[in-house]
């Protein structure tokens, strides 16, 4: 009898494939049932939704972003100079991952919930003076002027401006009264009508704590900043101290200003940045008290009609 040799001849080892023959190997979707097939299936749906959610999330935090920061004015901010690098940080790119995406949503949360008028009235204060100053709760005067020669082919928006670094001191949020807000409403119409400040690219600045002040005033000469001055101060019938005065310009304001629009990038789309301190001049439109607990600022005073219900008007 031949003896059976286990041993599998050359022919039929796997192994021993000439390179030139291909081997028809089983497809790996071959065994793969109705219920791995469902798991696949939904794990690439669930892999869509997070593409399409981290997108939606991208563009939505940098449109709130680049729109806040658009209409924050560089004046009103302690870090004016810093407003870009603000801006840069709260931007979420295509290649931030989760953590990072979620902590410049949170630094976004807190840079615009920020009370910067607060941050001002410390930080740009002489640290004898605002040592024993507490000006929160206390009611907040704010001015708001608007361009009187704008033209519509300057190639920019229309100019505004404002004056906001006015506490009440004489005042808390419990004792001011009706009667004195449209007092103050009749002394903002009677001081600033037909007035016109000239803003310019320098800045005048006016400090007294103890009086409620922290002003922060664009200019193009010192006397013109020290005549808006004198205008808000007369308002509490208070006299300018020029040891309180500090002015500021720079030595290439058309430099550091330019007057020209520059274009950004912003969803995918080319906008144009508003110009920084435009040369132009501005009248008052409105006056707006703001007060510890109401929701809304109180209208003190309205020469436009746009804003409703005004303490005091123009009409007599």
């Amino acid at each position: 009898m031949p003896i059976n040799d286990p041993t599998p001849s050359p022919s039929d080892d796997v192994t021993l494939i000439p390179p030139d023959e291909s081997v028809d190997l089983p497809n790996p979707t071959d065994d793969i049932d109705a219920d791995d097939t469902a798991v696949i299936n939904a794990q690439a749906a669930i892999e869509k939704d997070t593409i399409d959610w981290s997108e939606g999330f991208r563009k939505f935090q940098n449109y709130e972003v680049a729109a806040y920061f658009e209409k924050v004015s560089d004046d009103s901010l302690p870090m004016q100079s810093q407003k870009d690098y603000w801006m840069k940080l709260c931007i979420i790119t295509e290649d931030d991952g989760l953590l990072k995406a979620i902590g410049k949503y949170q630094l976004f949360d807190r840079v615009r919930g920020a009370d910067f008028s607060k941050l001002n009235e410390v930080y740009l204060l002489p640290p004898s003076e605002a040592a024993n100053i507490d000006l929160r709760g206390t009611p907040k005067l704010k001015l708001y002027f608007v361009e009187t020669n704008y033209l519509t082919d300057s190639n920019r928006d229309i100019a505004d401006g404002q004056i906001a670094g006015i506490r009440l001191v004489e005042f808390s949020a419990e004792t001011i009264k009706k009667t004195d807000a449209i007092a103050l409403g009749e002394k903002v119409r009677d001081a600033f009508k037909g007035f016109i400040w000239q803003k310019g690219k320098s800045n005048l600045s006016y400090s007294d704590p103890k009086k409620g002040y922290n002003l922060q005033i664009l200019c193009d000469t010192k006397e013109g900043g020290i005549e808006v001055l004198t205008k808000v101060l007369s308002l509490r019938e208070h006299e300018v101290e020029n040891k309180r005065i500090n002015f500021s310009g720079n030595d290439s304001p058309e430099e550091a200003y330019p007057e020209t629009l520059e274009e950004i990038k912003r969803l995918e789309k080319t906008v144009k940045k508003r110009v920084k301190r435009p040369i132009c001049t501005v009248k008052l439109r409105a006056a707006f008290l703001y007060v510890d607990g109401l929701i809304k600022p109180e209208v003190l005073y309205d020469n436009s009609g746009y804003y409703p219900s005004p303490y005091v008007t123009d009409e007599v």
